[in-house]
């Protein structure tokens, strides 16, 4: 056998993913080539009353064509042709109808196939363009949306008429046409050619006016005012488009010998849409509302009063009906309408819609003190499954940070959400169009978003530096042969070449974008001792020395440098909690190496009794976060791999990059004279600094488990809560503080022990009260996390802004430690295997670096000429 069961399901998950790929890579290029001629990109900025008017107009002449198929010229009813002539004024808003007059009709089929295959065309042409990552000129695509604009709306009806009628007289051959006076069979008889590209053209035109009626949509409620179509969803509009496919079938394919079940179907789906319509009112402006209700009221009044003028064969009943109905009928519509808008926020939510609804009507609601209520409105509804599987609910939700709040990192926090939701036709175009938004904006102002960019930037380095020096042992291996083939040679000296260039470009676009200590160190290694480039490697070393990275730091207190310790944690699912990077400050502070952090669960780090609670909150703060600084305590206990507390002041803050969750955790060790414990409600030690045993006069390296009497003679009825106890101690003098703390259901024991005299001191006197002070203000050195709300509003400032603009902060981006590893993958067995292969490749390159540099110089230089001649 070539392959074992194991290996043969690896190939088969390694094609099956290839095959994912390459559908999303296909599926992206389609999407860009609609969104490049249905964006916004060519929208001409109209005036709100303009707009206004184009809708009426539009709307107008697209209700005339719906109402002219809802009967045939020539009905067998009696005196119809009496009041025919009435009707045939509406035929005029159809460009068919005109043809068919003037006996045009081989014009009007060749006409409407040339536009739709301009149009199919483009948009392949569009896609391939973008393949190539190029794009269409600006005036093809302003030409390519308005002739869109037409063959969606005015042209649509006369459109799929003609196209069904082509489809059906080229298979049957009947001795009349009932849908045009003055044609006969024979003009719309083309054969295998008319079934052929009539099929075509009709498949196109619905996929063009689906396509066409989601990236035309626009569902950001800030829109409210700027654009009339601005809307919830697009799904009644696509229900919309499909009933007027269905309609134009019907009549073409019942003929006028079945018009009543015509006449039936489209009342009954009409009649549906339009309850739809008023029920939901998916526009947020209440004047295009009322239009689209009318438009399919009136189409449904017409169709019944057709129904019962044909079942009383009375052509008269159906015109004065016609007449004296319709208004009224308008005039209740519009009512109806009114009062359904002014009650938005009032009806019982039963589906997303109704929510939506809610939503609309909180954001227009005067009344409303804090939008922190709305975000509040969508963590309470995501906890139901059916909301929170829409991406219509993770969209709104997203558009409001976006374009209300102006909030982007916040934004990008709640679409990771919409990963865990349905697919949908709807869904998956407006998320494709949000993400590929954000691809359009510049995150230089957020520093944690610039810090992960330098160091997805510097694993990809890393990585060719991995690959260049495999590379180089083959090129070794080969000189060093017995019979070095020169094929080979050149083959291996080009491939090198290039990856040399690669890297180096790598290097100098990193050295220009951030300012980082460690990319100095490596280039300046690159240059030195692989490129053995003397000179420009004395340049960047000057460069490096001549910059003093603690002034960078000091003009942003956001940045993220080798002087902090930090730790990227997973947020994404399958690997929840899992510390991905960390830098060695990190590893020093909590004495721990770089590999045995990395690949570990950050839960760990907390002591067992308060692990758990960390978990749950800190997954509820990616679904209800406020904003992007995890709203914790300035001082944190980590426990180390040897169970001892260190404590800490810190920030957090919740990061979307690469559409995944990520913690970035900053930290600093607190330098203090003090040693801190955790003790049970019975007096056992569970947990401690290193030095605390010392302190408290113990001659052991942990007391973990242990009773505190035991320890120290003395009864804890006497420690009052944030009082000093001082008192002599094996010759010695050690204050005693014990702060406890109910948070939550939970109590926290911390004991406090100080053997400093002159701390002691300080304390006796009552001069030194910051002890007492953050024990107070920090709930102290507390460990459990606040719950999503924010409560302070200093922290509601920050996360929350409702200005138009958000202040822009000024960051640059500083170095990390020359020995750090970025484990950035998205499992956790991906992880492990890049954290081995990372600390294999790194004592591998500083050893293959030395024997090449010190034992194999004579073949360095062979390959420098070789590379020189293969250049030359």
């Amino acid at each position: 056998m070539l392959f074992n069961h194991n290996e043969i399901e690896k190939n088969c998950s390694e094609n099956h993913h290839k095959l994912d790929f390459w559908l999303i890579k296909i599926r992206n290029h389609i999407f860009s080539a609609f969104n490049e001629i249905f964006g916004e990109k060519h929208n001409k900025k109209l005036k709100f009353k303009q707009q206004a008017i184009y809708e009426v107009l539009v709307n107008l002449i697209m209700i005339l064509q719906l109402m002219s198929i809802v009967w045939y010229p020539h009905l067998d009813i009696p005196d119809w042709d009496s009041y025919s002539k009435f009707w045939d004024i509406i035929r005029i808003t159809s460009y068919d109808n005109i043809c068919a007059w003037y006996g045009l009709m081989n014009f009007c089929y060749y006409g409407t196939i040339l536009i739709i295959g301009i149009l199919s065309i483009s948009f392949s042409v569009c896609a391939i363009l973008f393949y190539f990552k190029k794009k269409l000129p600006n005036i093809i695509g302003i030409f390519l949306k308005k002739l869109a604009d037409i063959i969606s709306t005015v042209c649509l009806i006369p459109s799929l008429i003609m196209l069904l009628a082509i489809l059906k007289y080229s298979v049957i051959n009947p001795n009349s046409i009932d849908e045009w006076e003055n044609t006969s069979p024979e003009d719309l008889n083309f054969g295998l050619f008319g079934v052929i590209f009539s099929s075509f053209c009709l498949v196109s035109l619905v996929i063009i006016i689906f396509f066409y009626e989601i990236f035309t949509s626009d569902i950001r409620h800030s829109s409210y005012l700027k654009n009339i179509r601005a809307r919830s969803s697009g799904t009644l509009d696509l229900y919309k488009q499909l009933f007027y496919v269905a309609m134009c079938a019907s009549y073409v394919w019942f003929g006028k010998k079945y018009i009543i079940y015509h006449q039936a179907i489209c009342f009954s789906c009409s009649l549906l849409l339009s309850i739809k319509m008023v029920r939901f009112l998916q526009y947020f402006n209440f004047f295009e509302n009322a239009i689209q209700v009318c438009k399919m009221g009136v189409l449904s009044l017409t169709l019944l009063i057709f129904i019962f003028g044909e079942l009383f064969s009375n052509p008269l009943m159906i015109f004065i009906f016609s007449l004296i109905l319709q208004p009224v009928f308008l005039f209740y519509v519009i009512k109806i309408t009114l009062k359904n808008y002014k009650n938005l926020g009032k009806k019982i939510l039963v589906n997303k819609f109704d929510f939506e609804r809610k939503f609309r009507y909180l954001l227009t609601n005067p009344n409303l003190e804090d939008k922190c209520q709305i975000l509040n409105l969508f963590s309470k509804y995501s906890k139901i499954a059916y909301f929170r599987k829409s991406k219509l609910f993770v969209l709104w939700e997203f558009n409001f940070c976006i374009s209300i709040i102006n909030d982007e990192r916040l934004s990008r926090i709640k679409l990771i959400k919409i990963a865990s939701c349905e697919n949908s036709f709807e869904g998956d175009i407006l998320e494709w169009r949000a993400y590929n938004w954000l691809k359009t904006k510049k995150c230089e102002e957020y520093p944690e978003i610039v810090y992960l960019e330098y160091l997805q930037k510097l694993a990809k380095i890393k990585r060719r530096d991995e690959n260049l020096c495999y590379l180089i042992i083959k090129l070794q291996s080969e000189f060093v042969s017995k019979a070095p083939r020169m094929q080979s040679l050149i083959s291996l000296c080009i491939k090198a070449s290039k990856k040399l260039n690669n890297i180096e470009l790598g290097y100098k676009n990193a050295i220009e974008k951030h300012k980082s200590y460690e990319i100095f160190e490596l280039y300046n290694g690159f240059l030195d001792n692989i490129l053995s480039n003397h000179k420009e490697a004395n340049i960047i070393e000057k460069k490096k020395n001549g910059i003093d990275f603690s002034m960078i730091r000091h003009k942003n207190s956001d940045k993220y440098e080798d002087s902090d310790g930090i730790m990227l944690v997973s947020g994404i699912e399958s690997t929840f909690g899992t510390i991905i990077y960390s830098n060695k400050k990190a590893s020093e502070i909590l004495k721990s190496s770089i590999i045995d952090l990395c690949g570990n669960s950050i839960f760990n780090l907390f002591p067992y009794i308060y692990g758990n609670r960390h978990r749950k909150l800190m997954r509820n703060f990616i679904f209800n976060s406020e904003g992007v600084e995890v709203p914790c305590h300035n001082h944190l206990f980590f426990q180390n791999q040897h169970g001892f507390l260190i404590e800490c002041s810190l920030t957090i803050k919740l990061t979307a990059f690469n559409n995944d969750a990520y913690f970035l955790i900053k930290f600093q060790q607190i330098s203090t004279l003090r040693q801190i414990a955790l003790i049970s409600e019975d007096g056992i030690v569970l947990s401690h600094s290193e030095f605390f045993p010392n302190y408290v006069g113990y001659n052991s390296k942990t007391i973990k488990n242990t009773h505190i009497w035991n320890i120290i003679n003395f009864d804890m009825q006497n420690l009052k809560d944030n009082e000093p106890l001082i008192m002599k101690l094996n010759g010695g003098i050690i204050a005693l503080l014990f702060i406890r703390k109910i948070i939550k259901s939970q109590v926290l024991r911390i004991l406090i022990a100080i053997n400093d005299e002159l701390e002691i001191e300080k304390l006796r006197e009552g001069q030194n009260k910051n002890l007492l002070e953050n024990s107070e203000k920090d709930e102290t050195i507390s460990l459990v996390w606040i719950k999503g709300t924010v409560n302070s509003q200093e922290s509601k400032d920050e996360s929350l802004r409702f200005h138009n603009t958000v202040k822009n902060m000024q960051e640059s981006l500083f170095s990390e430690h020359e020995d750090q590893h970025l484990l950035y993958s998205k499992s956790l067995t991906d992880m492990k295997i890049y954290k081995q292969s990372s600390a294999k490749s790194s004592n591998f390159y500083t050893a293959f670096l030395k024997k090449l540099i010190i034992d194999s110089k004579k073949k360095i230089r062979i390959v420098q000429w070789v590379l020189f001649l293969v250049v030359i």
